[in-house]
C-alpha cells in the first residue's frame, strides 16, 4: 500500500519529533510540511533546553498523556503558567507567544505544531 507507514512514535523520532519537515523525505509520509508531531517523554524536573522559544508562524498544541507538566507562557510583558495535570489537559499557543516548560513529574506529552516550517523558531527571544 503506497503511502502507508506503520511505526512507533516513542522510538522513531528526532528529539521526540516523528512527523515534520525535518524528517528526511526518504522516510516517506513522515516528512510533512503541514504539521509536526512530537511524542515527548520527560523525567521529573526536566526543563526545556533553551530558556524560551517563540514561533513566527506556527501554532503549537501540547496534550498531556500522563504525568504532570507545566507550560510557562510570556507575551507583551505578561507571564502565565499553565499546569497540565489530568490526562487530556492541553494548551494551545499561537505564533508570537514565548514559551518554555518544566516536567513536574515523569510525564508524556504529545505536541502538534502547524505548519511545519524551517527557520520558524526563535530561541531566547
Amino acid at each position: 500500500m503506497d503511502g502507508v507507514y506503520f511505526g512507533n512514535a516513542a522510538s522513531e523520532n528526532i528529539r521526540g519529533w516523528f512527523i515534520g519537515q525535518f524528517i528526511p523525505p526518504e522516510l516517506g509520509p513522515r516528512h510533512q510540511t503541514a504539521v509536526e508531531l512530537k511524542w515527548g517523554v520527560h523525567p521529573a524536573g526536566e526543563t526545556r533546553a533553551q530558556s524560551w522559544v517563540r514561533y513566527k508562524k506556527a501554532t503549537t498544541i501540547s496534550i498531556l498523556i500522563e504525568g504532570s507538566f507545566q507550560i510557562h507562557l510570556r507575551a507583551n510583558g505578561e507571564t502565565k503558567d499553565v499546569l497540565l495535570d489530568k490526562q487530556g489537559d492541553y494548551v494551545t499557543m499561537p505564533p508570537g507567544i514565548d514559551h518554555n516548560w518544566t516536567a513536574i513529574t515523569d510525564c508524556v506529552v504529545m505536541s502538534v505544531r502547524f505548519p511545519s516550517l524551517p527557520d520558524d523558531q526563535l530561541n531566547n527571544p
